[in-house]
């Protein structure tokens, strides 16, 4: 499909591959008080692993506005272990364990999803993406293939390369999605929902 990795030739296995994305508390998740993170909402085009399924790491970081994304600016807040089950063409949201992640506003987070080397098991995974468009960059770090810090996949070659890799925010209801395109006054739709999820309590605000 529409994802790339870094992979060995035939037959294909992954190598160390970190699909990360950088988000503003203020700009684009419009909560100036900062984030208070819950866990991660990632897709998946193709997963196939030597058990059913494969080793994964969930990492949150801080970066300070306007730094350089490389991996030495960043400040490791979660690194959780995951399991990624044999799948295809589907929307995977992992919790946090231990606790929600909280990030103050004058500091911008930085979500990784790594997949260590696989060629010993023979476990590929792409991420899942599409081509309609981003409010930000998708970056790919993969030593394998030359790239040590996380770059531009439209640099790598793949402009069209969207990945789907979204913070789950604590304290709403439903699934929210961190970034939204921006309109015609250059500004960003938000959208949320507070409350109770119980009918009889009748509490529930959507706010758009």
């Amino acid at each position: 499909g529409n994802s790339v990795g870094c992979v060995t030739a035939a037959p294909q296995s992954h190598v160390d591959n970190s699909y990360i994305r950088r988000y503003s508390p203020t700009t684009d998740c419009a909560s100036p008080s900062g984030l208070t993170i819950s866990g991660v909402t990632f897709g998946v085009e193709a997963a196939t692993g030597s058990t059913g399924m494969q080793p994964a790491n969930i990492r949150i970081y801080s970066i300070a506005p306007g730094a350089a994304l490389t991996f030495a600016n960043l400040t490791l807040l979660r690194d959780q272990p995951i399991m990624i089950v044999d799948d295809a063409q589907n929307i995977v949201s992992e919790t946090f364990t231990g606790g929600a992640v909280s990030v103050g506003p004058m500091t911008d987070v930085v979500v990784e999803l790594f997949t260590p080397d696989g060629t010993a098991t023979g476990e590929i995974f792409f991420i899942g993406s599409n081509n309609v468009g981003q409010s930000s960059p998708t970056y790919l770090a993969a030593a394998g293939c030359g790239a040590l810090d996380p770059t531009d996949v439209a640099v790598l070659g793949f402009p069209d390369m969207h990945i789907i890799l979204d913070l789950d925010l604590a304290g709403q209801i439903g699934t929210n999605y961190c970034a939204a395109n921006a309109n015609s006054t250059g500004a960003t739709g938000v959208m949320s929902a507070l409350g109770s999820t119980a009918v009889a309590s009748n509490d529930l605000t959507l706010t758009a």
